[in-house]
């Protein structure tokens, strides 16, 4: 686990905001609609709320082995046997979201721009980039992560002329799906805004001077804020009516905007959100085969990045394609995530203190 230390805060900071903006922001305001009706802007909130309290159990357990990243500790807490298994969990979790978020991504691509491209190109076009990020140091991908972090700016930028075609009444009155209803949609919200999980193994890569509570706040608090505006922007562009039967509102609303320079400003979004799809992939690879090569043993993480590659491109071929197939790849991760951005940290961190364990 070479490099660590080395990030600055705003390397940091880069790095768990882009982690988190990912493939479910462009259909995030049709499913949160479809439970939370106009109040799904409240969900996110609630989900940012929500978040921060499990970002602060894994910042708490990462604080009490600062040297160590989640690999290395689990062992000391529950043993060679179970820390190798849990160690294997995450690794296959962690791969897991990238087979995922490449899946999610290519049928997207597959409906709004590359028609007749095979699925398989697609896989090994996107799985080729994040190859080629993700077999280096950490150094190198926090270079990447400093400079596209001006991308999400451009993002928010592009989404600013839906603000004139926004309409108040179809979020009236405030609190109209029931605080039931509401509190149903924190889980879809939460599911799409997943990778401050990661928090575990990065944590000793971030310098000492800059390991502040105060960062991932700031981190989590940006997030929130742009999926509350993109959420509130959706849903009150788009009618009630409308938005049940609009996949991917973000992209149809953009689609209908029209202007001298740019006539498809949504085909630019994309081209812009390809890049933050890739952050999220590079980092969830990276830190996949960071566990990889703890479980093997390995020096060097960078072989074990081409083998898990060459893996999920294997599963990805042989996988369901079709719209039913992918929501189910979608329920059991989404179900599973929480054993590991919850159950297990919180755990750890209660075994940390009954065992009183702690780098020193």
């Amino acid at each position: 686990m070479n490099n660590k230390g080395i990030l600055t805060w705003w390397a940091a900071f880069s790095i768990l905001v882009q982690v988190q903006i990912g493939i479910g922001i462009l259909s995030l305001p049709r499913n949160v609609h479809q439970i939370a009706k106009g109040d799904g802007w409240i969900s996110v909130l609630l989900a940012g709320l929500t978040i921060q309290l499990l970002v602060t159990i894994i910042w708490l357990l990462a604080t009490r082995f600062k040297a160590q990243t989640l690999y290395e500790f689990a062992p000391k807490l529950v043993g060679k046997y179970l820390g190798s298994l849990i160690n294997l969990a995450y690794s296959v979790y962690f791969l897991s979201m990238v087979f995922l978020t490449t899946l999610l991504f290519t049928d997207i691509l597959k409906r709004w721009v590359l028609f007749k491209t095979p699925h398989l190109v697609i896989y090994v076009l996107v799985l080729g980039v994040t190859y080629y990020l993700a077999k280096d140091n950490m150094k190198v991908i926090a270079r990447f992560y400093t400079f596209t972090s001006a991308f999400v700016i451009v993002l928010i930028l592009i989404l600013v002329p839906a603000i004139v075609y926004f309409d108040i009444r179809f979020v009236l009155p405030v609190g109209q799906a029931g605080m039931m209803n509401i509190l149903k949609g924190i889980e879809e919200v939460t599911n799409s805004m997943l990778g401050f999980e990661l928090l575990l193994v990065l944590f000793p890569f971030i310098d000492e001077r800059f390991r502040r509570y105060s960062i991932v706040v700031a981190a989590n608090a940006f997030v929130t804020i742009l999926y509350t505006l993109i959420v509130f922007i959706t849903i009150t562009v788009f009618s009630p009516a409308e938005i049940k039967l609009i996949p991917e509102p973000v992209l149809y609303m953009l689609k209908s905007f029209k202007f001298d320079l740019v006539e498809r400003i949504d085909l630019l979004f994309i081209s812009v959100w390809f890049v933050s799809i890739v952050t999220t992939l590079v980092m969830y690879l990276y830190v996949a085969s960071l566990g990889v090569t703890t479980i093997f043993k390995r020096k060097s993480h960078a072989p074990m990045v081409g083998w898990c590659v060459l893996l999920i491109i294997t599963v990805l071929f042989f996988s369901d394609k079709d719209i039913y197939g992918i929501v189910n790849y979608v329920r059991v991760i989404s179900n599973a995530s929480y054993l590991f951005i919850f159950v297990l940290p919180l755990l750890l961190l209660f075994l940390s203190f009954i065992r009183k364990e702690r780098s020193k």
